[in-house]
Formats: structure tokens, sequence, C-alpha cells
């Protein structure tokens, strides 16, 4: 069974984040959205956040943005067998699979500028196992387990970090005393 969680932005108190189907531990998924952190100032992620457009993951996409995902490398359009064309595409059912190539990476998204809309699943506490927001509002990164707020990490701590320390953390994070979050 996938491992199911989201991962996005909080700022100027709106929430952006999107579904990851699998491998979303802070090991896989809160590991690479820290690494996104080290790799961006805050300007920048402040400017990604705000072009960030929220999609439905099952309407139906334009032909820019299939033209934009394409050029960006987020998609994989695959050849179907009919012999009367073979290169024939398969159709994009939706924003889901048009942006499926970039789960796990905010950069990706980022660059195309398109998120599915995963607010719905963030506070599902049934299904959502983790989650991780860059709240650009408070400067911090924030760790969920099951909706729960678990841990906060200044930002300026992970910009100050390296990619060897964060791996590190994300694997053993209770070496480095993050506790749970101060409500």
């Amino acid at each position: 069974m996938a491992t199911r969680g989201s991962y996005g932005f909080k700022y100027n108190e709106e929430l952006k984040v999107t579904y990851n189907h699998f491998d979303s531990y802070l090991t896989d998924l809160g590991c690479d959205t820290m690494m996104y952190v080290l790799n961006h100032t805050i300007d920048e992620m402040k400017a990604d956040a705000t072009k960030l457009q929220l999609v439905n993951e099952c309407d139906t996409p334009t032909p820019a943005h299939i033209k934009l995902c394409e050029e960006a490398g987020t998609i994989k359009l695959g050849v179907s067998p009919s012999e009367d064309d073979p290169m024939t595409r398969y159709p994009i059912e939706g924003y889901y699979y048009l942006l499926r190539e970039a789960q796990r990476n905010l950069g990706a998204l980022c660059r195309v500028g398109l998120m599915t809309d995963g607010c719905e699943f963030f506070t599902d506490d049934l299904y959502c196992a983790y989650s991780y927001v860059i709240n650009l509002d408070t400067g911090m990164f924030e760790y969920y387990k099951m909706t729960k707020l678990r841990g906060l990490i200044p930002l300026h701590t992970i910009h100050a970090s390296s990619p060897e320390m964060i791996k590190h953390f994300c694997e053993a994070p209770g070496v480095f005393n993050i506790g749970p979050a101060k409500a």
C-alpha cells in the first residue's frame, strides 16, 4: 500500500498543498521538500507560492497547460498500441495525469505554475499519513503526521544546513532534538 501524503506552501494565509501518492515518509517526501527549501531563497519561494495555480485533478487540462508540461517534462505521454496510428498519444484525462511525473518534485510544479489542489486531502486524518508545509508566513517548515502538527523547523535553519545534514536529519530526526510543535 502506498504511503500517501501532501506537501506545499502556506503564504499570505493561503494554503497550497498537493497530494503525493507514495513514499511520503520524512525520509522521502519530507527530505525532498526540505531540499527544495535549501536550494531556494525566501523571496524565490514566495514568488513560487504566489505563481502556483491550484487546479482540480479531474478537470480537463487546457492545450496550453499540456504543452507547458510536455516542455517541462512533468508528463510522459505514452504511445498507443494502435496499428493504424502508432504515434497516437494516450489522452490526458485530468490534471492528476498531467502532473503525475512531478509528484515529490516541488521545483517542477513551481516551474510549470500548476499544482493539483490537495487541501481537502491535507485535512483527511484517515488517509493523509504525512504532510510538509513551507509556511512562509511564519518562516517555519511544518511536519505533520496524520494531520497533527508534529514538528517545526525554522526555514533559516534549513538554509544554514548542507544536503548531507538534511539527509541525516530525515533519517534520524530525534538526533537533532526537533521535538513536538508548540501550540
